[in-house]
């Protein structure tokens, strides 16, 4: 068994790598095909160490190595790989990491060494990092985050999951807070309900006694106001945002609405 120190990491490397693979492989799904890999930092250590690491693994194809975002930037555009690995604990400057990313959108990119924060864990995700990987994890943390990233899923801790869940609730309180449920008008409240009720569009139609083609137009300006993607989402912003009376202005009992 040979052993190399990288600084704080510490990567054991058995001669004919058979334990780590099994051990791997009873853990996570290897991708269908061998993923190549380009790693930045610029500490030589650790580059040295993640790589060879990696090159120990049957599932990984080729490793590079670049000092910089700009060397990574130019490397991936003359060989383009499958994951790349920015050691953010070796990259001075941030902004250039994630210029990186947006510089190389076609990147499946893993951010290595994200500090344990909500809000870092976040802005990793936001600049469209698909893998995070906390300075807690360990070197198969990291071995499964490029796999799953190989693949077009995420890996990620419970940590780090739970602090993107958070963004999303957050996200979605902010949205209800702002929906122009005034906007609708009463025909599109009565469209609401019925989607509340999980009617087609063609119940809808028989309900209220309407033309499907109606219906359906509707329904879109129902989901370009409640600012949805997609009926479910509209369904389910209807429903946790539920206004008894969406169109009242607070003056008398009788509106005068165009249907």
């Amino acid at each position: 068994m040979a052993r190399r120190l990288t600084c704080d990491r510490v990567l054991f490397v058995n001669s004919n790598h058979t334990l780590r693979q099994d051990a791997l492989q009873s853990r996570f799904t290897p991708p269908a095909a061998p993923v190549s890999v380009l790693v930045v930092t610029q500490i030589r250590l650790y580059a040295d160490g993640i790589a060879d690491g990696l090159r120990e693994l049957d599932t990984i194809a080729r490793v590079e190595v670049a000092a910089s975002c700009d060397a990574a930037l130019q490397s991936h555009a003359a060989a383009p790989t499958d994951v790349v690995v920015l050691d953010l604990a070796g990259i001075d400057d941030a902004g250039s990491a994630r210029a990186f990313v947006h510089a190389a959108p076609a990147a499946r990119v893993v951010a290595l060494a994200v500090r344990e924060h909500d809000d870092d864990v976040v802005d990793w995700a936001e600049h469209g990092a698909v893998g995070i990987v906390t300075r807690r994890a360990s070197f198969d943390d990291l071995v499964h985050a490029i796999h799953a990233a190989a693949i077009g899923e995420c890996a990620c801790s419970p940590r780090v999951a739970g602090a993107l869940v958070r963004r999303v609730a957050a996200v979605a309180a902010e949205r209800r807070q702002v929906m122009p449920h005034h906007a609708l008008t009463l025909r599109e409240c009565e469209i609401a309900d019925l989607l509340r009720e999980g009617l087609s569009n063609k119940e809808i139609a028989a309900r209220l006694l309407l033309g499907v083609s109606t219906v359906k137009n509707h329904v879109h300006n129902v989901l370009t106001k409640v600012n949805a993607r997609s009926r479910s989402e509209a369904v389910a912003l209807l429903v946790a945002t539920r206004d008894p009376d969406p169109v009242s202005s607070g003056t008398g009992s009788s509106r005068s609405v165009r249907r």
